[in-house]
């Protein structure tokens, strides 16, 4: 999924911005009247749900710039005028870099024996059950993960 930020929002009564904590604060669509969460607005909100990735650019004199990908975490309203100066809600989401969000895997134990790839296999297939995923919000999202699921995955992928 793809969306662009640029100047053209001035014209609107809004303009995108970056907070102190690295949150990426994208105004909705909609130029009239108050936004609603739904079509452009509603996909930003529900693209992981979806399993979409959410990948910012910024308009340039010449065409398109990528900034990064980006993950939704919440949203909020603001009052602002609208391009005919009447004030009304706008949402904004609130994106975060996706190179700001830290996976979490669990401590490995002292001393762990090389281990064949079925092994491997096997231990991340019991694991699966035991760690639910699990999201704490901070300034970061961490993502506690398995360290034989991602042991066997890594086996697996031989480097590549």
């Amino acid at each position: 999924m793809i969306i662009i930020t640029g100047e053209e929002g001035l014209a609107h009564g809004y303009a995108d911005r970056t907070r102190e904590d690295g949150v990426f604060e994208y105004f909705g669509e909609g130029q009239l009247g108050d936004m609603v969460l739904q079509r452009g607005n509603l996909a930003i909100a529900s693209h992981a749900l979806d399993g979409k990735s959410l990948l910012l650019f910024r308009k340039i004199r010449k065409g398109l710039r990528f900034v990064g990908e980006m993950v939704y975490e919440k949203h909020h309203a603001e009052r602002v005028p609208d391009r005919d100066g009447n004030e009304r809600d706008v949402i904004v989401f609130e994106l975060r870099p996706l190179s700001a969000v830290v996976e979490k895997t669990e401590e490995a134990p002292k001393s762990e024996p090389p281990r064949t790839l079925e092994q491997l296999r096997e231990l991340a297939k019991a694991a699966a059950g035991i760690f639910p995923p699990t999201k704490a919000t901070a300034i970061r999202n961490i993502y506690q993960r398995s360290r034989v699921v991602r042991s066997y995955v890594l086996a697996r992928a031989a480097g590549l």
